[in-house]
């Protein structure tokens, strides 16, 4: 059983292309998504799409944010120390 699920995502969502790019989602990564979508929902906004939440994402966080993010990630599921990178 896979423990990823496929979502594309529009290219613009990710940079400034107008290609769609398709990603692999962790199961939980895949789950945030959804619960952040129904969170947005019984606040009334019905219409948001994964996209929409994608690209806030992208565009409220800075490049080093995002780098120190993805950092803090790969460490937690490596175990790893800061000193490797």
């Amino acid at each position: 059983m896979s423990n990823t699920d496929s979502q594309t995502v529009p290219a613009d969502a990710l940079c400034e292309n107008s290609s769609q790019v398709k990603i692999q989602l962790s199961r939980s990564a895949s789950r945030a998504l959804t619960t952040a979508k129904e969170i947005l929902e019984t606040r009334g906004l019905v219409s948001v799409s994964t996209e929409d939440l994608v690209q806030a994402c992208l565009e409220e966080n800075q490049p080093l944010d995002l780098a120190s993010i993805y950092l803090e990630h790969r460490l937690k599921q490596k175990g790893t120390s800061i000193c490797e990178f």
